[in-house]
């Protein structure tokens, strides 16, 4: 009796748990793209939550099914996301929360240095690497690689991938090197070629008609670079280089200045 007792007790327990999904995701501030952390985050009716850190990223498992997340945080107003959770998947699922309405006070006048904007130039890598999103290469370490040639240099990057691409298959010698992104395809079903901009300037953009980049033909020494940043994938772009937009990821190259 003590042997069948347990074996029911074992199979029972065995099925919710080959029935999970792994949730992940990014939280941030509506308008401002700003990682919150501190953010609740729960499926409702299972008891399973999780706390987005600095970058404002959580990691949760759910029982598979039809689910109901939720996202709350003192001073933002809650966000709802319905889930379709299939057995063995891993879905991602963002959320942008839109900041309460404050109470109006009397004014307080005070004297103070406003800080700068963030721009899109140099200037802000370190501001960006902060954020904890991308890949981030800075000039003490192009300096120790400046023997090195820069294909080599981003493939020691996690995630960062350079593939051959062949126009002409008669012939397989004539090759260039690619820069590739965490998506699955760009326009037209090709490979996902990551979009390129060099000192600010776009060189490429992905699913444009203009031709990728050849990483080959080494267009940038590494001796001449100041800063590379590299994004995966639409994730990790901040909003100053397009967002979501870049859905093929993006690689931006910082040259030295001279004088």
């Amino acid at each position: 009796m003590t042997r069948s007792s347990t074996a029911v007790i074992f199979l029972l327990g065995a099925a919710p748990l080959a029935a999970q999904v792994t949730v992940t995701g990014v939280v941030r501030e509506d308008g401002t793209r700003r990682p919150l952390a501190a953010v609740e985050v729960l499926i409702e009716g299972t008891g399973r939550a999780d706390t987005t850190d600095n970058a404002g990223r959580y990691r949760l498992d759910a029982p598979a099914g039809t689910r109901v997340a939720l996202f709350r945080i003192i001073g933002y107003r809650p966000v709802r996301l319905r889930l379709v959770l299939t057995r063995g998947d891993t879905v991602t699922a963002d959320a942008e929360l839109v900041r309460e309405q404050a109470q109006q006070l009397e004014p307080i006048e005070t004297t103070a240095r406003p800080s700068a904007p963030r721009g899109i130039g140099v200037e802000a890598f370190e501001e960006r690497r902060r954020l904890g999103f991308g890949k981030f290469i800075d000039s003490t370490d192009l300096r120790r690689w400046e023997g090195r040639r820069l294909t080599d240099v981003l493939r020691g990057i996690a995630g960062m991938r350079l593939i051959p691409y062949v126009e002409d298959p008669k012939q397989p010698w004539i090759f260039e090197w690619r820069a590739v992104g965490r998506g699955t395809t760009s326009i037209g079903g090709g490979p996902c070629w990551m979009s390129v901009v060099l000192d600010g300037a776009p060189i490429y953009r992905s699913g444009s008609s203009s031709r990728p980049p050849d990483f080959h033909r080494e267009f940038v020494q590494v001796s001449s670079l100041q800063a590379v940043e590299v994004y995966r994938s639409a994730a990790e772009v901040p909003q100053e280089f397009g967002g979501p937009s870049e859905q093929c990821g993006l690689l931006v190259l910082w040259t030295r200045r001279v004088g």
